[in-house]
């Protein structure tokens, strides 16, 4: 099993913020009790697949390692919407290897499970980014403005993938005031059998009407950090004490 500077490396080989903010991060969830240690030190906790998933929320959860072990708070409270009958259906017909997203389970959950199955996603994301970039005609206006949004946000991108050109995304609003996971084109939710889209937040926001609190408390200038599958597959294989796998995006 994994000790937790592994779990660090992990993330940093991904994150531009560099090893020693990431390592800071992890020191900040520990010393509040977030990754569960039977050992005093950095090198003595053997870490698991929750605490993998800990690490990941505290590193997306703010940007600010300062604000980290309110945003793992803030982010375990996350829940999807729990009357969403064209979701639920959707959750229904998924594949059998989609199993480990068919309960309807919060963001932190989410994650973990995630990353525990980040092998069986990789398989898939070959594939299904195989067919995207495969040329397509006689599709509808909307969908063609965003296949040229992809394209263009790739081109953007340059060495990296930004959210539209992605297959699979983990989103967080800093600090966890919201949150996404995507599987797939999230323009073609209700046509993709093998994909997921989850919007999550406090359970309190979906019992309130859109927009119901105060206009000038309300969030314009948003922070979101976004994680895709390399990060899943480095803290997976980190775990398992696995080699660490080639980059993919």
């Amino acid at each position: 099993m994994a000790r937790l500077p592994a779990l660090i490396e992990a993330i940093a080989r991904h994150d531009r913020r560099g090893q020693a903010t990431i390592a800071h991060i992890a020191r900040q969830v520990r010393d509040e009790g977030l990754i569960r240690s039977s050992k005093r030190g950095v090198g003595a906790a053997i870490m698991t697949v929750k605490d993998a998933a800990t690490l990941l929320l505290a590193t997306c959860g703010d940007s600010s390692p300062q604000g980290t072990v309110a945003a793992v708070h803030n982010l375990r409270s996350l829940v999807p919407h729990p009357d969403d009958p064209n979701r639920d259906m959707q959750r229904e017909d998924m594949p059998a290897w989609m199993d480990f997203l068919r309960e309807k389970v919060g963001f932190a959950d989410a994650v973990e499970r995630l990353i525990a199955n980040a092998p069986a996603i990789a398989e898939w994301h070959e594939a299904y980014m195989t067919d995207w970039e495969q040329p397509t005609s006689g599709v509808s206006e909307a969908e063609f403005s965003m296949q040229w949004m992809v394209v263009k946000s790739a081109a953007a991108g340059g060495s990296f993938r930004p959210g539209y050109a992605r297959a699979l995304r983990v989103v967080s609003y800093v600090p966890g005031l919201a949150a996404e996971i995507h599987l797939g084109r999230p323009w073609k939710r209700l046509e993709e059998v093998e994909a997921f889209h989850e919007h999550y937040a406090p359970a309190e926001a979906w019992s309130e009407p859109p927009n119901a609190g105060d206009a000038s408390a309300q969030t314009d200038c948003l922070i979101t950090i976004e994680v895709g599958l390399p990060t899943l597959l480095a803290l997976h294989a980190a775990v398992n004490d696995l080699p660490p796998p080639e980059s993919t995006s």
